[in-house]
């Protein structure tokens, strides 16, 4: 369903009251407010041609203004952020604004503009178009970590990399252009052997499962990405390498316990975690990979008898099992990703060769997408990432190759005609920033463990 109007939500709430409505209705008595110029079709998250407002004379007359003019989005689709300097000062009666850009690819975006004592203004209609998904190798890449690396993550900003290794926890900072820096200090080490890394969605705390250990590691990030450990979070004994989740809109976390389903916790402002009420909660057998969608709803876990179950998700960490059949996928499952709207979820499984999909219904059933699973090669693991606003995943298998797949309408996933990515070794793990601009790729290069980074194709 459309939004309302921001126009008209603020003339409700009487913040217009007084000044004439829309620029089309008429100006008011100390002037009013003119697009010059209007962005065209750009990508998402890129800038955004400059925007220029006119302050008018109430006739249409130029002038020489200096007033602040603010920008909103008039129209969009749930989920859009216009990003920038949204406010700046007319120099001569003209505000420019030029560092603006939309997160999520739409047709249908308008932009309305306002300043006090002053007919507000919309533009023309203009589209946000989606990247096209491929990879390109960024400069500088890869870098050098531990061997044998397991596990990636990106903090909610897109400005620090994590990577898992038996040597610890490596922190990069991520420049714009996806060059990375070590952070000092790194590799931040405790617990033992950390198998699977996440960060929670403040961006305050990382958390870690570990190879040697029945805990989950914690730490702080601090302001330049350095981490500072917290206390261990004791639970059920967690087989290796046990999947371990975030709800990336609340202070939950999701680990797979060995033979026990899954043992949820919270945690405070300090990052300490605490069991919730319940834990564990059953799943047929041992959790091999799972995922929460976007909403934070449901979370969505395979086991290794082959079945794909989903559990309703309450503000205490709780978990409720939907009470629908489960899911039938593979037996090997070794990574879990739901798209970004949160209609697919997808799941590696080894013995398949493939990817298993299923449409995620509204009260959290699973039915198998046509012509699942899908083929990608004759490999033993395969991890996957969904980029955050577009429709695309990402694959990587433990030989050397990283590939792009487009998300159709249906759920089916489609092969990119353009030429796979390679590493130089054994692919371990996947990431994609919130901005969907760069992928992290872990390998076991030649000598040492690498972090590759790919530029996602505007």
């Amino acid at each position: 369903m459309p939004r309302k109007s921001l126009v008209s939500a603020l003339a409700t709430l009487g913040i217009l009251a007084g000044l004439g409505g829309c620029a089309s209705n008429g100006g008011s008595k100390d002037g009013r407010l003119a697009f010059e110029a209007t962005p065209g079709t750009v990508t998402a998250g890129e800038i955004l041609p400059p925007v220029t407002v006119l302050v008018q004379s109430s006739s249409g007359r130029s002038t020489k203004s200096s007033a602040a003019v603010t920008l909103f989005l008039e129209a969009n689709p749930p989920g859009a952020t216009l990003s920038g300097t949204l406010t700046v000062n007319a120099v001569r009666g003209v505000a420019t604004f030029a560092d603006l850009s939309i997160n999520r690819a739409s047709d249908g975006y308008q932009l309305a503009a306002f300043s006090p004592d002053r007919a507000p203004a919309v533009s023309d209609v203009f589209a946000i178009a989606p990247p096209t998904g491929a990879l390109v190798p960024a400069t500088g890449s890869p870098y050098s970590i531990g061997t044998d690396p397991a596990a990636l993550a990106v903090d909610p900003t897109g400005q620090f990399l994590y990577a898992a290794a038996p040597s610890g926890l490596y922190a990069f900072a991520i420049e714009d252009d996806g060059t990375l820096s070590e952070i000092a200090g790194s590799p931040f080490t405790q617990g033992g052997n950390p198998t699977q890394i996440v960060v929670d969605s403040s961006g305050r705390f990382v958390y870690a499962t570990n190879l040697f250990s029945a805990v989950i590691s914690g730490w702080s990030i601090g302001t330049a990405g350095a981490l500072v450990a917290i206390p261990d979070t004791s639970g059920t004994a967690f087989a290796p390498r046990t999947p371990l989740v975030a709800d990336p809109t609340g202070k939950r976390l999701f680990a797979g316990g060995a033979g026990v389903g899954v043992v949820a916790f919270t945690f405070d402002e300090t990052g300490t975690a605490t069991t919730a009420p319940g834990s564990p909660f059953a799943t047929p057998s041992a959790p091999l990979a799972m995922a929460v969608d976007p909403s934070g709803q449901f979370l969505a876990v395979a086991d290794n008898f082959g079945y794909v179950k989903t559990f309703g998700i309450a503000a205490n960490g709780t978990l409720t099992a939907i009470a629908f059949p489960d899911a039938i996928a593979g037996s090997a499952s070794t990574s879990m990703a739901i798209d970004h709207t949160g209609s697919f979820v997808y799941l590696a499984d080894a013995l398949a060769f493939g990817i298993y999909g299923f449409a995620l219904a509204g009260d959290g059933s699973l039915t198998t997408v046509s012509n699942s699973p899908f083929f990608v090669g004759s490999v033993a693991r395969l991890g996957l990432a969904a980029h955050p606003s577009a429709d695309f995943l990402y694959i990587v298998s433990n030989n050397d190759i990283v590939r792009s797949m487009a998300i159709t309408s249906s759920g089916e996933l489609a092969f990119f005609f353009a030429t796979p990515q390679l590493t130089d070794g054994a692919n371990t793990a996947i990431a994609i920033d919130p901005q969907g601009e760069h992928v992290f790729v872990t390998s076991n290069g030649p000598a040492t463990g690498e972090v590759w980074v790919y530029e996602v194709v505007p």
